[in-house]
């Protein structure tokens, strides 16, 4: 990846309060060793109103980042996105986007602050962010990344980094991936 002219990746790293993807050390040092920057995401595990679920889930990605070093011999230094997106199992529907997501999203982000993770960001889909949290950040952190999705020529809207397909390729690995453009010097 870093010879063909990457240079970060966003690992998944954890979701809900008790999943460590299993890869996730393994692909962070990799991509150390390799020279890229390297951050990652937690994927909301429960669509709850409830800021303890939140803050719970806030301390288990944080956990997981914390042991970092001692897994990989790299501190972890990147961003720490939380990814809001519907799955099969965390029952976010447009209610809680209407009425929740923004509060929610806060309880996590400034959780994360709280416990030391000073660089944060949220993940959307574009349609998500311009329905439901832009314009209702007044809660988050004040430096929050914001980190959206839209399968499309342009993005349409401002952020700090685009993910523009789900279909892309690498040369030399198999498969189908996320490619991203930052458009912020920090990455």
């Amino acid at each position: 990846m870093k010879r063909q002219g990457y240079s970060f990746v966003i690992l998944k790293a954890t979701e809900g309060t008790g999943y460590t993807d299993s890869k996730f050390y393994t692909y962070y040092k990799y991509a150390r060793n390799a020279g890229l920057s390297v951050h990652a995401y937690h994927m909301i595990g429960n669509s709850t109103t409830d800021p303890a679920q939140h803050i719970a889930e806030a301390k288990h990605f944080y956990q997981v980042l914390a042991q970092t070093k001692a897994s990989t011999g790299y501190a972890f230094t990147g961003y720490a996105f939380e990814d809001i997106e519907p799955t099969g199992t965390n029952s976010i529907t447009t209610t809680w986007w209407a009425n929740a997501a923004p509060a929610c999203a806060g309880y996590f982000l400034n959780e994360m602050q709280a416990l030391g993770q000073a660089k944060v960001g949220i993940y959307a889909g574009y349609f998500n962010w311009n329905s439901y949290l832009e314009g209702h950040t007044d809660t988050w952190p004040g430096n929050t990344k914001i980190w959206l999705a839209r399968y499309n020529t342009t993005l349409g809207t401002n952020a700090d980094v685009w993910q523009y397909t789900e279909t892309g390729t690498i040369d030399g690995i198999t498969g189908h991936f996320d490619l991203d453009i930052s458009y912020d010097p920090d990455f």
